[in-house]
């Protein structure tokens, strides 16, 4: 119970408490501790054993003390050990690298200081691979300090046989009390905690998300086909860096030299391969052509590049018609003046981005509204982009239009959206009709009823109305 100063005792009962076991609850700085921490401490001061105290507390409100017996209880249970990691990977790829594992145990006052020297334990044949890399983990006088293990391979890698060690070692505990010169020891496990290290050569991998680059041969030379790739097979927590500086190109089959077709080689750069062909790719439609990539290396961190398995990359060239497909959803309220249509781009036939949107607008005798300059425009809607998504544009209403020139329901509008290809500069018009949805907003009322009594002239009542834009309601105050 919280009680701040209010103490005016505490004392122990003399006949039931073990004075060698607890400080002397009377202590003037325990007193002090206890007003202003709102609680009692109890100190064991000599080696613990189950016993029980029986105290008095009187705060000055009291006219008696009230009696409190506290027990105390001993248990021998060592802590139980559980270790950050039970089985470490070590890649001679990459032979600088090690890996910690931590050993944790559950009980509060418990610290592990110290593990001794791991044993191996695993098949007699590689004991002389296990021992090296016991060796290695840090041991001083048979003990490894503090509560972990750093696993790593020795510089020279060839006589460590590649497969899985076993290895054992005893967690030495001390508890926080523990004071040597009273008579405390650290306490060694008296049965062994285990765990194992696999040696490896693996070295790193390349996957494509797609293994086919597609090409349109109208527009040789000038766009670029790319795909996404992941490195597998490093060491952990590193994504990995390509290096495509001396790679080469092997064609398969009847595929051409690639420093004919291809412009600047292959480029693997984070995490995304990207391949431009030259103008010759022009008398190759219809064609796919593969090629064996040799000579990729793959660095990761401080660790020398290693260089990944030969792959095959395939080359695509058709000849088509660039083209762009709309899909429009969302409509525009005339009541609303935020209602918008969002419509999303998608460009086939070639790689290409949009790299602009316009819009314009037909009257109602088929013909394009024109401004003063004999420019085609929409009289009714704007394009508003949609940042960060250069696909995706917003059909927005006008704002400042006359009450006769502004958007109807019940009337619907043709437009025509341009759409401005990156590569190639080509222009494709998709024609698009509007049809507004009219919503007359809603309401949402506080208060629906109140009452008056007769007495109460000139009582003025309150409530809140909310529109709800997107919703009908009829509402009765």
């Amino acid at each position: 119970t919280k009680v701040g100063g209010n103490y005016k005792g505490l004392k122990f009962d003399a006949a039931t408490v073990d004075a060698d076991v607890f400080e002397d609850i009377e202590n003037i700085d325990i007193i002090n501790y206890a007003k202003a921490e709102n609680c009692i401490p109890l100190i064991v001061k000599g080696r613990p054993r189950a016993t029980k105290a029986t105290f008095f507390v009187q705060l000055k409100s009291w006219n008696q003390p009230q009696k409190f017996v506290f027990t105390l209880k001993t248990t021998n249970a060592l802590p139980t050990v559980k270790l950050s990691t039970s089985a470490v990977t070590l890649n001679k790829s990459y032979k600088s690298r090690s890996t910690t594992i931590k050993f944790t145990d559950n009980q509060e006052e418990a610290e592990i200081i110290g593990l001794t020297k791991p044993v191996y334990t695993g098949n007699k044949k590689f004991k002389t691979s296990g021992d090296e890399l016991a060796d290695l983990m840090g041991a001083v006088n048979g003990v490894v300090d503090g509560d972990s293990i750093t696993v790593m391979l020795p510089e020279d890698v060839s006589g460590i046989a590649e497969t899985t060690c076993s290895f054992n070692t005893y967690p030495v505990v001390r508890y926080r009390s523990s004071v040597a010169e009273e008579g405390y020891t650290d306490i060694q496990f008296s049965r062994p905690v285990s765990f194992k290290v696999s040696v490896v050569r693996k070295t790193p991998t390349i996957k494509l998300k797609s293994g086919t680059l597609s090409f349109n041969s109208e527009y040789a030379g000038r766009e670029t086909s790319s795909t996404t790739y992941t490195l597998g097979n490093l060491p952990t927590g590193e994504v990995g860096e390509a290096d495509d500086s001396n790679i080469e190109l092997v064609p398969v089959g009847n595929a051409p030299v690639a420093s004919f077709l291809i412009k600047d080689g292959f480029s693997f750069e984070d995490g995304k391969l990207s391949v431009t062909l030259k103008s010759a790719a022009v008398s190759y439609a219809g064609k796919t052509f593969g090629y064996t990539v040799k000579g990729l290396m793959v660095k990761a961190g401080s660790d020398p590049a290693v260089e990944v398995p030969a792959f095959r990359v395939n080359i695509s060239i058709k000849k088509a018609n660039a083209a762009v497909k709309i899909k429009a959803t969302g409509s525009v309220n005339p009541v609303d003046a935020t209602s918008n249509i969002l419509v999303t781009s998608t460009v086939s036939n070639v790689n290409s981005q949009v790299s602009s949107v316009s819009i314009k607008e037909k009257d109602v005798d088929g013909s394009y509204y024109k401004d003063e300059n004999g420019n085609q425009y929409s009289k009714h809607f704007y394009l508003e982009p949609v940042e960060d998504h250069p696909e995706q544009v917003r059909i927005m209403m006008k704002p400042g239009l006359s009450e006769e020139e502004k958007v109807k329901q019940g009337k619907k509008y043709n437009i025509t959206l341009t759409y401005t290809l990156a590569v190639g500069g080509k222009a494709i018009p998709i024609n698009y009709t509007i049809a507004p949805k009219q919503v007359i907003p809603g309401v949402k009322v506080g208060a629906t009823t109140a009452t008056i009594y007769a007495g109460q002239s000139n009582k003025k009542f309150v409530t809140s109305i909310e529109t709800l834009p997107g919703k009908t309601a009829a509402t009765t105050v």
